[in-house]
């Protein structure tokens, strides 16, 4: 081993000697393009490994699409104070305030339930805002968040300003 670096040396510094700085930075090129191509491949190949398992994961999913069919045990038949009287019952146990609540309730014929949704807006230290939302998650099985986006417009305000949506289901052919 100690032969071959005394070779290396004794070839490195007869070139050096007979190119000077050229032979230099043409070996610091080489070197450069070396690390770098290496790095390209090695990237390369973790992106096909990357790409193979996303799509092995996309086609997994297209093969068994999801979707809800039946009536759960915890969805009952429809009740339209049933929302209103649990937004309104933990808004109050929380102590936050609900503004502008928009019901509506949908009928997709293809879906086997009915949505009753809430939009609403609440305005709200970010803690309390969790809690009411908890509150309402908690008091019934057939309630779900959809929507739940706060803001500030500007760093003075005390509290964000929070857009929440909340859907009830029910089975449809309790309203038919």
């Amino acid at each position: 081993m100690a032969s071959l670096r005394n070779y290396v040396q004794f070839q490195w510094s007869r070139l050096n000697a007979s190119y000077g700085r050229v032979f230099s930075v043409a070996c610091v090129i080489a070197f450069i393009a070396l690390v770098t191509s290496t790095a390209g491949i090695v990237a390369h190949q973790r992106a096909r490994a990357s790409q193979a398992d996303f799509d092995e994961r996309k086609n997994i999913l297209a093969a068994a699409p999801i979707r809800a069919t039946g009536s759960p045990a915890n969805v009952g038949a429809f009740d339209g104070t049933q929302l209103m009287t649990l937004l309104h019952a933990s808004a109050d146990a929380v102590e936050v305030d609900l503004d502008e609540l928009v019901y509506t309730l949908e009928e997709a014929p293809s879906e086997p339930f009915l949505r009753y949704r809430a939009r609403f807006g609440v305005t709200a230290s970010y803690p309390d805002v969790k809690r009411f939302v908890d509150k309402v998650l908690n008091s019934a099985p057939n309630l779900s968040l959809d929507k739940l986006s706060c803001i500030k417009q500007t760093i003075q305000e005390d509290f964000p300003t929070c857009d929440l949506a909340v859907s009830a289901l029910y089975t449809r052919d309790a309203i038919e």
